[in-house]
């Protein structure tokens, strides 16, 4: 008696995991801003942020694309609420992402730099009407 083994397998399609299904539905989107993004936009204020100086960028920027995916993913999971997001593995490599992103576009417009821009709206570490500019200190950890 001879046994035959089948020579390829198949797998039941069944229902796929919501976070793998909403960023599947975006994934030309976001290949589409971020190529937009490193061919077009040259200026690093307009690169980096999402409202330079308290006026709005409706253009394509770093964080509009960063904050998408947190979104995408986030909408299911700990990637949603910045209080958790880094105990999500997926964090980590999409941190890494965005910091491929800017040595990418660095590479590109080597001629552009920080210019220094009010905060308009502060943070957790800084105030209202702060200047962020390459001489910004470092974040002091102390009141932890």
């Amino acid at each position: 008696m001879q046994l035959s083994w089948p020579t390829h397998r198949r797998r039941s399609p069944g229902p796929q995991p919501i976070p793998y299904v909403c960023v599947n539905q975006q994934v030309f989107s976001i290949l589409a801003t971020t190529y937009q993004l490193l061919t077009a936009v040259t200026d690093y204020t307009n690169f980096s942020c999402t409202w330079p100086g308290g006026q709005t960028n409706t253009a394509n920027n770093i964080e509009n694309i960063h904050n998408g995916i947190h979104s995408f993913i986030g909408g299911f999971g700990h990637m949603a609420f910045p209080e958790m997001a880094g105990f999500d593995p997926i964090f980590w490599m999409h941190h890494a992402q965005v910091d491929r992103l800017l040595a990418m576009w660095q590479v590109l417009n080597q001629n552009s730099y920080i210019v220094p821009t009010v905060n308009a709206f502060g943070s957790y570490y800084e105030s209202v009407g702060t200047v962020d500019s390459g001489n910004t200190g470092k974040i002091e950890w102390d009141w932890i």
